[in-house]
């Protein structure tokens, strides 16, 4: 049975954080919980801006992030809440803290 994007993203998170024994500090949105995170904001005309556009849903779009996705596609990191690296989004007026999501286990 092939692994939906989705479902190797909760690999990745959810389930990580369970199999490390850190689900209840990390792995969801979970109120209280770390937030590591990435910001993708891939560059204008780039491959995977190119491959977003023209994904017909979010299914899609999330496999190819994970296929196509570079460092170069990184704008902002927070690791703990954070800012780490990178600007904030210009609609973030402040760096998440009470609401975490952990995307490396």
């Amino acid at each position: 049975m092939p692994l939906t994007p989705a479902h190797l993203l909760y690999l990745a998170t959810a389930a990580g954080a369970g199999a490390l024994g850190l689900g209840q500090q990390v792995g969801d949105f979970g109120v209280g919980k770390e937030f590591d995170a990435l910001w993708l904001a891939p560059p204008a005309g780039s491959t995977l801006d190119t491959a977003l556009r023209h994904a017909p849903g979010d299914s899609e779009r999330l496999a190819r992030i994970f296929v196509l996705g570079t460092p170069g596609d990184v704008a902002a990191t927070w690791v703990g809440g954070r800012l780490v690296a990178g600007h904030a989004p210009a609609s973030t007026t402040h760096t998440p803290r009470s609401s975490h999501v952990h995307a490396r286990p």
